[in-house]
């Protein structure tokens, strides 16, 4: 069995052989979450997890400006940093009762599925793979996750067929509901939709066919529920101020031209 203080040893030399490093100053504000899921894997001994981890601010936030080339998506590199380690958090607080194997790919998905969709990977990120170690299964668990064209039933189909895949979708919708509140109404309406429709039957088909992941996944199907509620208000909300304002236009629309009928109507009289 290898000694997990020798994978830490090897994981630390990989970072050190491939020049890796941070932006400390860029990476300030992400310490605490950082820490969080790092000392948790440490202490649980998740090697794929501390090695995923350890990469993430390297490729994300890279002390040498260009040395990871990202992917141009118009979402910063620092939003992409906050998604991953708080889907992690959310994995870790949640406490599945899975092996520490699959809790392992679980995280790691978590963290590693934004370096595969914000890298500019030559072979679409399976040099996390081939070049720094990372377990096959976590990069099949992220192509199982990954759209790849419309959001259609196989897709869902694919996902729920997967337990560890599943819990992670599960937890990455959780957290993407959470920030949507900075989304335009109608980028929020397509999710809460695709929430509705989608997601909740994907978590009973869980409930049903995962017996050890019943709790867990009730506990993030009532997540999204009480998140999807208060952006249901919230986008009601918008859409009646959006009326109001739009009448309110209209009548000072109309006021104005009854003004200048009244003024074209003095100077003819004059």
């Amino acid at each position: 069995m290898v000694d997990f203080n020798d994978t830490i040893i090897k994981i630390n030399n990989l970072l050190n052989e491939n020049h890796m490093s941070f932006d400390e100053k860029r990476f300030q504000p992400f310490e605490r979450q950082f820490s969080e899921v790092y000392n948790y894997a440490q202490e649980k001994e998740l090697p794929n997890t501390v090695l995923s981890v350890s990469l993430l601010p390297c490729f994300l936030l890279p002390k040498q400006e260009g040395q990871f080339p990202h992917n141009d998506d118009g979402v910063t590199a620092e939003i992409y940093m906050h998604h991953a380690l708080s889907m992690a958090k959310l994995l870790i607080d949640v406490h599945p009762e899975i092996t520490n194997e699959e809790e392992d790919i679980a995280l790691s998905t978590a963290i590693c599925h934004v370096l595969v969709e914000k890298v500019a990977f030559e072979k679409k990120g399976i040099e996390l793979v081939s070049d720094y170690g990372l377990d096959q299964q976590v990069y099949d668990t992220i192509q199982t996750n990954l759209r790849k064209g419309r959001w259609d039933t196989e897709f869902y189909e694919r996902i729920q067929q997967n337990k560890i895949a599943l819990l992670v979708k599960l937890a990455d919708r959780c957290n993407v509901i959470q920030q949507l509140y900075m989304s335009s109404i109608s980028e929020a309406q397509k999710f809460i939709n695709d929430t509705k429709h989608n997601f909740f039957s994907m978590c009973i088909y869980g409930k049903e066919n995962y017996p050890d992941l019943y709790m867990v996944i009730s506990l993030l199907m009532e997540k999204m529920r009480n998140l999807v509620d208060v952006m249901d208000i919230m986008s009601s909300r918008h859409i009646e101020r959006e009326n109001a304002l739009h009448k309110e236009i209209l009548f000072l629309k109309e006021e104005n031209s009854k003004i200048r009928t009244i003024i074209k109507e003095l100077k003819e009289g004059q």
